[in-house]
C-alpha cells in the first residue's frame, strides 16, 4: 500500500486499512504516485493494483505504470460528489468489500 500520508500517520493508517481488509505493508510517499508505483511494480512479475481517491494520482500511475490496474475509491460518502473521476480510464468502486473483490478479480485471484 502506498500513501502520501505523513510518516507519523503510518501506524494508524495501517491499522485502519487492516480493519477494512487490506493488511498489507504501507509505503509512505510524497508527490505524484506514478513514479513510486512504477518502481514498486517493477519488483514483481505479478499483476499490480493501485487504489486512490484522487484523479491526479490515478493519471500519474496511468502515465508511469500503464499496466497497473487502477481503481478510484472515495471512502467518505460526503466527499464523493467532490471527487471527479474518469470511469473510462479508472474503475470506480466506493464500497470496501466490492473494492476488495474487484481487485481480487483484476489480479486473477480467486474470490474469498
Amino acid at each position: 500500500m502506498l500513501t502520501n500520508a505523513p510518516g507519523h500517520c503510518r501506524e494508524p493508517r495501517a491499522r485502519w486499512l487492516a480493519r477494512n481488509g487490506f493488511p498489507y505493508p504501507l509505503v509512505i510517499n510524497s508527490g505524484p504516485k506514478g513514479p513510486a508505483v512504477a518502481a514498486l511494480a517493477a519488483r514483481t512479475r505479478a499483476p499490480v493494483a493501485f487504489v486512490d481517491d484522487l484523479l491526479s494520482n490515478l493519471e500519474s500511475v496511468a502515465a508511469d505504470a500503464p499496466d497497473v490496474r487502477r481503481f478510484q475509491h472515495v471512502a467518505d460518502a460526503r466527499l464523493r460528489p467532490f471527487a471527479p473521476g474518469d470511469p473510462e480510464r479508472h474503475h470506480r468502486v466506493d464500497d470496501w468489500p466490492a473494492l476488495a473483490e474487484a481487485i481480487r478479480l483484476s489480479l486473477g485471484l480467486p474470490p474469498e
